[in-house]
């Protein structure tokens, strides 16, 4: 229904206003729920391997082992083995034969003192 003609006020209706006030609410709501919602990186990203050779075998006669070693659980692994001869990570990391290598994609070797 067409509005009443007659004298225009200066300034903002009140429907105006409740439009106006709806539409900050909305961006204010949405910001932070747009904003928390996002993959983590690491969700994508298949873990890295590891392997860890030491020196000489241990009781089982095992010098190396594979799968997700840091450093410091290679050094642990490695005591009473002679140390840490070889320690790398890589997608590729494996134990063959005793021996920590590529076999099947990058195993780069690291410093582990």
């Amino acid at each position: 229904m067409p509005e009443p003609e007659g004298p225009r006020r200066k300034g903002v209706t009140r429907r105006d206003l409740l439009k106006r006030g709806a539409v900050a609410g909305a961006i204010a709501w949405s910001a932070p729920v747009i904003l928390s919602i996002r993959t983590p990186a690491y969700a994508a990203s298949p873990p890295i391997r590891a392997c860890c050779q030491c020196v000489n075998g241990g009781p089982s006669n095992e010098p190396c082992e594979s799968d997700g070693f840091t450093c410091e659980a290679c050094q642990n692994f490695c005591v009473g083995k002679g140390g840490v001869f070889k320690y790398a990570r890589g997608d590729g990391c494996s134990c063959i034969r005793g021996v920590c290598t590529g076999f099947d994609g990058p195993c780069d070797q690291q410093l582990c003192p």
